[in-house]
């Protein structure tokens, strides 16, 4: 019996699990750790996770609102929104895109399942497009989908 009670105390004391992010469509790369969770800055939530195989940096802000609160997000639900990175290749570049100001605007969907503090925690996923400049080889789709643990 104190054998359960001590597990189950461990249990309830162990620290959330680390945050992880992972790419899908022209790349495919993963990351963990500290560096891959986000932000509350008053209502908006943000992450800044740099990329390997971009050799540049993601940048997410998702503005909840008034009052962020735990629930599903979406564009729809959303006032302002982004989803940004960019990387040369040859003589062009390759812009991964998302948002309120984009054009195709891409799409979210965001599970905010606690914010402690202000320390928010969920899933996030983000489908990006993938803008170049004529003759740039950005891959062979599309679309960037990102997908995001914390």
């Amino acid at each position: 019996m104190r054998l359960i009670a001590l597990s189950l105390l461990a249990a309830c004391s162990s620290p959330p699990p680390p945050c992880a992010v992972s790419w899908s469509g022209n790349f495919v790369e993963s990351a963990a750790g500290a560096a891959v969770c986000p932000t509350l800055s008053g209502q908006v939530l943000g992450f800044a996770i740099h990329s390997r195989s971009l050799g540049a940096t993601l940048m997410i802000a998702i503005d909840l609102g008034a009052a962020p609160a735990p629930g599903s997000y979406s564009p729809a639900t959303v006032g302002e929104w982004s989803a940004v990175a960019a990387r040369g290749a040859g003589q062009g570049a390759c812009e991964y895109a998302a948002g309120t100001g984009t054009t195709p605007g891409g799409t979210f969907t965001l599970e905010l399942d606690v914010i402690d503090g202000a320390i928010p925690h969920g899933s996030l996923d983000v489908e990006q497009w993938v803008q170049a400049a004529a003759g740039t080889d950005c891959g062979a789709g599309d679309t960037e989908l990102v997908s995001i643990t914390f």
